[in-house]
């Protein structure tokens, strides 16, 4: 991954507004953490589905542009699995399928104890030039 695109995500103010810390960026994959807070949890105590959300979408930015290349959301599918008041949350993307356009990646995440809270895919459409 060039070294720009990891600055610009390292200075990405929405991120650090949400308190997303990127973790790894490697060939196709990217991990990403949360620690949660009381402003990342809904009126139960629960992390809030936006969160959840967000830190996915994120990550799938993330791990498409691995490939150097600047990407944008087109598309999402999320499965919310199982909830937590505290803790750790880690966000784990992978490439499924890169093509001309568009790269779909897989995202999980999941609590400090490895259990599964949130699935998701994402369709990334490629928004740089040809080259």
């Amino acid at each position: 991954m060039q070294e720009q695109n990891i600055a610009q995500m390292l200075e990405n103010p929405f991120m650090q507004y949400n308190h997303i810390e990127i973790v790894s960026v490697t060939s196709d994959s990217a991990v990403m953490s949360l620690d949660i807070r009381r402003d990342t949890t809904n009126i139960y105590g629960y992390v809030h589905g936006g969160a959840f959300f967000t830190m996915a979408d994120c990550c799938a930015g993330l791990t498409a542009r691995s490939d150097g290349r600047q990407y944008v959301t087109q598309n999402a599918s999320v499965n919310f699995i199982h909830n937590v008041k505290a803790g750790h949350l880690t966000a784990r993307g992978r490439t499924v399928s890169r093509r001309r356009h568009i790269c779909v990646v897989a995202v999980e995440i999941t609590d400090e104890t490895d259990t599964l809270l949130f699935s998701s895919t994402f369709s990334m459409y490629c928004i740089s030039a040809e080259g």
